[in-house]
């Protein structure tokens, strides 16, 4: 399970601008940011800290136990900050004993605070998880919020549910509109997707309507500046003015990624079209992936797959059962499945290794899982078993150091070495992926979770509820139907709290 991280979304007036004593550069961010085939957890473990401005220690609570403070963000970012009323207007807390909480103030009252920085794919930049030293910084959130998606916030906005009323709230837990709707999507891109009187429509961040609600149906979100509806039962694609692009003409939506968009019509038939409604690739497509961040997709025609570029020209000509396009991407060597079984090409199509196993995943630092005769091992890249076919189930392999294979055995969890030999002994019902300095979650019992090394030691005694993944040096934990944060020692960062907002 992910760790509900909260982000403050800000916009970039310029490429490259001094901070304290830090110079961001934009386009160096960039490079280390691949939205499309990374995990969060992966993504904002590899970004460096940053200094973001100032906080100013204003008093310790001994009742709750937190130190108080006021943020002040640099100024240099006064101009490019979107959320910087809501930062620097807030009072913010660390949770901390006061004996630390003294000792902070014996040194000085004013520290730096830092943030993990990344900027998207539109220039925006991204502040997640302030920390003053190694303290995490959080906020106490006072709006009740009853949805499943525990205080959640994109854009600065959450869904909430009171009384079976639909509404949205901000961070400071206001509404920021009385307007009652049938049903809502979360914000994206400062807009968000809403049902009123079975008619849909979008509003922005003040709760009013840009889009009327007029429509059957919609996709959830503007890609690439247009968004698919549908009127009269037929589709087609408007812009934020609610001027018809492509005129309602399609049996069903899409989205655009890469100027191009594939729409299913009425026989099945998959096709691709342009931002002009025209058909760069006539509909004849069984199935389809979306391109996403790439300009490569696979697509199956007449039951055999192979792989397009946005043009519709053949990259991998269809004459597989399967092939995965993310293994195409991220390895020379790619699993394709023939006749039944899985076999490995090159890039170029050429057999590497025929078909001769019941199931290949993708490579990763020259391993691939593999499967034969329902149970699982690691093969090389020209197909020779590494580890033997024994395990119930096996895990990809880990950045830690060695690195480390999760397995499955008589339904326990243990962890082998990339030789296939054990690091731990299955004894585990329940185990989470490592950190890169090899921690980990687990769970005898399936009931009761605590910390373990990279040796199977436990770090932390089994007593929480749950445990979601780390990121960043800390993970959050369920204990008696509370919420808070630990870190990777099993320290407490927030005790458990039911609201809070991390940013």
């Amino acid at each position: 399970m992910k760790l509900k991280e909260i982000i403050v979304i800000m916009a970039i007036v310029t490429l490259t601008f001094a901070l304290g004593v830090d110079t961001y550069n934009v386009e160096e961010l960039k490079q280390n940011i691949d939205e499309s085939n990374i995990g969060f957890g992966k993504r904002l473990s590899s970004l460096d800290r940053k200094i973001i401005g100032k906080a100013i220690i204003e008093s310790y609570d001994e009742v709750e136990g937190v130190l108080n403070l006021k943020i002040s963000v640099d100024k240099q970012l006064n101009n490019i900050v979107s959320d910087i009323d809501y930062i620097n207007n807030n009072i913010w807390h660390i949770e901390i004993s006061k004996e630390e909480a003294n000792n902070l103030l014996m040194a000085s009252k004013i520290y730096d605070i830092t943030s993990k920085i990344q900027v998207d794919k539109s220039n925006n930049l991204l502040i997640y998880n302030m920390k003053l030293k190694q303290y995490l910084v959080y906020r106490l959130f006072k709006f009740e919020n009853d949805i499943n998606n525990r205080y959640i916030f994109e854009d600065g906005i959450t869904l909430t549910k009171k009384n079976k009323e639909l509404k949205y709230v901000n961070k400071n837990g206001n509404l920021i509109t009385e307007t009652k709707f049938d049903e809502g999507k979360p914000f994206h891109k400062g807009l968000a997707l809403v049902k009123q009187n079975d008619k849909w429509g979008f509003i922005d961040k003040s709760g009013s309507f840009i889009i009327s609600p007029k429509y059957d149906k919609a996709y959830p979100s503007f890609d690439e500046e247009l968004v698919s509806v549908q009127e009269n039962d037929k589709w087609g694609f408007i812009d934020k003015n609610s001027n018809w692009v492509i005129e309602p003409k399609f049996e069903n939506g899409g989205l655009f990624q890469h100027g191009r968009a594939f729409i299913v019509q009425e026989d099945k038939k998959v096709g691709i079209i342009n931002k002009k409604g025209d058909w760069v690739v006539e509909p004849k497509f069984d199935q389809v992936a979306f391109f996403m961040d790439n300009n490569i997709t696979s697509v199956s025609e007449n039951k055999k797959s192979g792989l397009i570029d946005i043009n519709g020209n053949w990259i991998i000509e269809p004459i597989f059962v399967d092939i995965n396009v993310n293994c195409y991407l991220t390895s020379e060597i790619v699993p394709v499945k023939k006749s039944g079984k899985y076999g490995l090409i090159d890039k170029q199509g050429n057999w590497i290794m025929e078909p001769k196993y019941q199931w290949i995943g993708c490579f990763n630092r020259g391993l691939a899982l593999a499967r034969e005769k329902l149970k699982e091992g690691m093969i090389d890249e020209n197909g020779n078993w590494i580890i033997e076919p024994i395990f119930d189930r096996i895990g990809s392999l880990t950045h830690t150091v060695p690195e480390m294979i999760d397995d499955v055995k008589d339904k326990k969890h243990g962890i082998l070495d990339r030789k296939g030999s054990w690091i731990i002994e299955p004894k585990f019902k329940r185990l989470g992926s490592f950190t890169k300095d090899g921690v980990t979650s687990a769970s005898e019992d399936g009931k009761k979770y605590g910390l373990i090394d990279k040796h199977g030691n436990w770090i932390m005694e089994p007593k929480f509820d749950e445990i979601y993944s780390f990121v960043d040096g800390i993970a959050e934990v369920k204990l008696d139907s509370k919420w808070g944060y630990i870190d990777t020692k099993g320290a407490w960062v927030i005790t458990p709290k039911k609201l809070y907002i991390i940013k």
